[in-house]
């Protein structure tokens, strides 16, 4: 591509953006071959990624899109995901996304079971789509071990949790302690299609909170 044409090109995309207000900036990026990105040269005064010259950014951190290429190097945009969600933000979402579906209630924040069960859940998710991943499935997957965990320390005390004395007093301690005890032993991809579905609901809602600047 000529210097001409490409100026003529970043100028129109430069009014693009601006007009749908898109938060992107232009960046030269050697692609790895993990699939990280080395920063080459930062094109504009907006500089989303919070990079420098010779930075990696790891595929996951910035959906990066090329729109030329020149030899083994690609000119790219590089839009931000959305990082400034905490765990508890995500926590929320996640209780929201159950609620909407399955009409749960929501989890009141503090030390109930659910409540910590969505803080660990989000976290693990996090963690995975952080690293770039975007398969529902292996979200899913994490976000079932974060519940596994949370559901693990239910069954070994029980009475750390807020709410395991309103169990009680409702006569629903005993199959709910078994419920956790049994699906705290099994691995997602052994989970029944019902469960499966459950923590797709959640890996669904965190991906689109996350990818979303």
């Amino acid at each position: 591509m000529s210097n001409k044409l490409n100026e003529t090109f970043q100028k129109h995309l430069k009014l693009l953006h601006e007009h749908l207000n898109i938060n992107e900036s232009n960046y030269d990026a050697q692609i790895l071959d993990n699939g990280d990105y080395k920063i080459l040269a930062i094109n504009d005064k907006d500089n989303p990624l919070d990079v420098k010259v010779g930075d990696i950014v790891p595929k996951g951190k910035a959906t990066l899109k090329q729109y030329y290429s020149d030899g083994d190097y690609f000119k790219v945009i590089g839009e931000n995901l959305n990082e400034s969600m905490s765990i508890e933000d995500l926590a929320k979402v996640s209780d929201e996304a159950l609620d909407n579906a399955y009409n749960y209630g929501r989890s009141t924040p503090g030390n109930t079971f659910g409540w910590q069960a969505n803080l660990k859940s989000a976290e693990f998710a996090k963690t995975v789509i952080d690293a770039g991943v975007t398969d529902i499935e292996k979200i899913s997957d994490a976000i079932h071990s974060g519940w596994n965990e949370t559901a693990k320390k239910f069954v070994a005390n029980p009475d750390q949790f807020s709410d395991t004395q309103k169990l009680r007093d409702n006569g629903k301690f005993d199959a709910k302690i078994e419920q956790r005890r049994k699906l705290s032993d099994v691995n997602y991809s052994s989970l029944p299609e019902e469960e499966k579905e459950k923590d797709r609901v959640v890996a669904r809602a965190l991906l689109n909170a996350i990818q979303t600047p």
